[in-house]
């Protein structure tokens, strides 16, 4: 089964802060969640601009919630977030596809505290579809993603890319 997946992260050289998460199944199962104990006061004008200013119920200005109690099914604490990832990615001979993935993986991976901690069904291996861009020589235009920057929406715009190069291979076009 392929997961296609995205974070949305602070990160200052030193560590990776998770702001978000959204994975798409190609089953069509989502999920998509923000992380409630991220430290939003350490957010660059960039990242509030970018990525702080399309999270759900946020005020980016004051850093805080615009409701009195946010909504628990998408903000959560990061055990829950490694919690309900886990139960989400199941199946046999699991697939995690990212775009220039590797900090999203580390993000992924960080959910369970040290990488050797993450749950078995997690693949040590995150496949990063602009290498299959490169492996197919894939040149035509690629679907464009219009929300960039929403972990969902990115995750959503990977399966796309995915399934659009996939059937330039079954097709037998390359360039």
């Amino acid at each position: 089964m392929r997961y296609f997946f995205d974070t949305e992260f602070l990160e200052n050289g030193k560590t990776i802060d998770l702001i978000s998460i959204g994975i798409v199944c190609e089953d069509g199962r989502e999920l998509y969640l923000q992380n409630s104990g991220f430290n939003f006061h350490s957010a660059d004008t960039w990242l509030k601009q970018n990525v702080l200013s399309k999270l759900t119920e946020f005020d980016i200005e004051s850093g805080r919630f615009t409701v009195e109690k946010y909504n628990t099914d998408i903000w959560k604490q990061k055990h829950e977030i490694a919690h309900e990832v886990n139960q989400f990615i199941t199946g046999d001979d699991i697939e995690l596809w990212g775009e220039y993935c590797a900090y999203d993986f580390v993000a992924l991976c960080q959910l369970w505290g040290k990488a050797i901690d993450k749950p078995s069904n997690i693949p040590w291996l995150a496949k990063d579809i602009q290498q299959l861009i490169i492996d197919k020589a894939i040149l035509p235009a690629l679907p464009t993603n219009e929300n960039p920057h929403n972990a969902l929406d990115d995750a959503k715009h990977i399966f796309n890319k995915y399934k659009f190069i996939t059937e330039f291979k079954r097709l037998g076009i390359t360039k």
